[in-house]
């Protein structure tokens, strides 16, 4: 009953600021762009692991909004000129303290890229997206971005961030899976060929 009741608050909380954020960008003459993301679920663990270009446990350094065009350049565009497509992203600075891949190393700086954001022309909403405390520390399940170097993103807004606390790994979502630092650890030693099952 309790978890109920903190989703209920937590969402009309969410709500309460959506509609605060959309009349401030109203009263402001900001342009208002509403979008849904929908990436689907991973139904196991292995697979969330499998797809995971990166898998990182890193602290939020900064945090910042940017307009960004979000297609891969192709002929067409050259003869069309459509190059003005963009779209607000937030870009979460992160060090990373531990990789579990080899395809990023510990102490890397990488940007972990979320749709949705404000910048001096456009409030973008994007339903759902989530948002990360600077200072605090994460476990990310990551797709390396095409378009930006040192860049990444998430793989799903409901299974691909874990906050660590007090030393544990806590799922942020309804949606997340039950992992452990032992759990990370056992990825870590798989891929170098150490495991048990290699």
């Amino acid at each position: 009953m309790r978890k109920r009741i903190e989703r209920v608050l937590a969402l009309t909380v969410a709500l309460t600021l959506m509609a605060l954020s959309v009349a401030c960008g109203q009263a402001c003459g900001k342009r208002r762009v509403v979008s849904k993301y929908d990436q689907g679920y991973f139904d196991s663990f292995e697979s969330l692991v499998k797809r995971a270009d990166y898998i990182v446990r890193g602290e939020v350094l900064s945090k910042y909004c940017d307009s960004r065009s979000l297609r891969i350049p192709s002929e067409f565009d050259e003869v069309n000129g459509n190059y003005d497509a963009e779209t607000v992203i937030t870009v979460y600075s992160i060090k990373v303290n531990e990789s579990y891949t080899s395809s990023c190393e510990s102490g890397a700086l990488l940007d972990i890229l979320v749709e949705g954001g404000e910048t001096d022309k456009v409030i973008h909403i994007c339903e759902e997206a989530p948002e990360f405390s600077v200072g605090s520390e994460y476990v990310f399940f990551l797709s390396q971005s095409r378009l930006f170097k040192n860049s990444a993103w998430l793989l799903n807004f409901y299974q691909s961030a874990y906050i660590v606390d007090a030393g544990e790994v806590r799922s942020g979502g309804f949606y997340g899976f039950e992992i452990t630092f032992d759990t990370l650890e056992s990825i870590k030693r798989n891929e170098s060929g150490n495991g048990a099952d290699s």
